[in-house]
């Protein structure tokens, strides 16, 4: 069919698709979201979700060096020494 374009053979089609994430919904390969708002409202979802696992980690950082300089070093007496201030 003289129609058809050379990117269109079903030997090499490839789709682009969103990368995958823990959420259990399926998500759509970004060729079939063409309206903008949809585009956008996945983006923000995806930036929110980003956020927050760098929030986690932020705080979980916190924690960890809001321990007493005992705890922290306690694994190795040289690096306790090297520490005490």
């Amino acid at each position: 069919m003289g129609d058809e374009s050379p990117h269109s053979s079903s030997s090499e089609h490839v789709t682009a698709e969103t990368p995958l994430s823990s959420s259990p919904r399926q998500r759509k390969p970004v060729e079939e979201i063409t309206d903008p708002l949809v585009l956008a409202a996945s983006l923000f979802e995806e930036l929110r979700k980003i956020k927050e696992t760098l929030q986690q980690g932020k705080q979980l950082y916190c924690r960890i060096f809001s321990l007493p300089r005992i705890d922290r070093t306690s694994c190795s007496s040289e690096t306790a020494t090297n520490n005490l201030p």
